[in-house]
């Protein structure tokens, strides 16, 4: 089956609004990435510091970390996603084709793996601020 060049463009058009919408997610998990660092910054700088907190927070941090190396990935895949949509218009192969909606599933679970981790996360510092109490 062959595509024509708008019907290429609007199969392109959903990666498109999944890229940007994962590009907001970083945006927002490098924010609590980057809280999480001050933070452990600032506990390590106080005298007599509390070495519990600062091992939450080192697991904090790697989770975020992995959160948004997910996320990046799910960012390549789409891209390379809709790479294999447009390639379908220049040649007739049909494994290419096959190829595009793989990645994009992949793509997706890529995102639910990233979502779980800042969503770990956030129950993590969820129950580190009861512990406070």
């Amino acid at each position: 089956m062959e595509l024509s060049a708008a019907q290429v463009v609007q199969a392109t058009l959903a990666p498109a609004f999944l890229i940007s919408g994962t590009s907001v997610f970083l945006n927002f998990s490098q924010q609590r990435l980057f809280r999480v660092v001050d933070r452990i910054r600032s506990v390590a700088k106080t005298e007599g510091h509390d070495p519990d907190e600062v091992v939450r927070l080192r697991r904090r941090v790697h989770i975020l970390r992995n959160g948004i190396a997910f996320g990046v990935l799910t960012v390549a895949l789409t891209v390379f996603t809709a790479i294999l949509v447009m390639a379908t218009e220049f040649t007739p192969n049909t494994a290419i084709a096959v190829g595009a909606p793989v990645c994009l599933a992949l793509a997706l679970l890529s995102l639910l793996a990233a979502l779980g981790y800042v969503f770990a996360d956030t129950l993590l510092s969820v129950a580190s601020v009861e512990q406070t109490k």
